[in-house]
């Protein structure tokens, strides 16, 4: 497995942040700045991780989530959120590997997508 990943957060400068930070590390990392762009890029790419931010507008990354299940089975999926009090963490949690508070250490999310990698090599 080549560690595929999309990012998708609607801060275009974090989103190429976190796919700068990812592509030295080694990953194939794609940088998306809104749920339309993700899903049109999974339409077209299989990714080993998502990255979703878990408020963007027009649609969060919860329901976001839900719609890239369908066109990217077997993808793990990793939140990220600068609200530490969202009602919809809860369900964040429930349905990823993890959810990072922004800002996060490079190290979680590195260590969050390896986690998807070992699952992944186990299946």
């Amino acid at each position: 497995m080549s560690g595929r990943i999309l990012i998708v957060d609607d801060n275009e400068d974090l989103a190429e942040n976190v796919a700068e930070l990812l592509i030295e590390e080694g990953y194939q990392a794609i940088p998306s700045i809104s749920p339309e762009d993700a899903i049109a890029k999974a339409s077209s790419e299989k990714y080993d991780c998502i990255v979703l931010d878990v408020r963007m507008p027009g649609m969060d990354g919860i329901d976001l989530r839900r719609k890239l299940v369908r066109s990217q089975p077997g993808a793990c999926f990793v939140f990220m959120t600068a609200y530490a009090s969202d009602e919809r963490l809860e369900l964040a949690k429930r349905s990823s590997l993890g959810v990072l508070p922004k800002p996060f250490a490079p190290g979680s999310l590195i260590e969050l997508i390896e986690q998807c990698r070992a699952i992944k090599r186990e299946s």
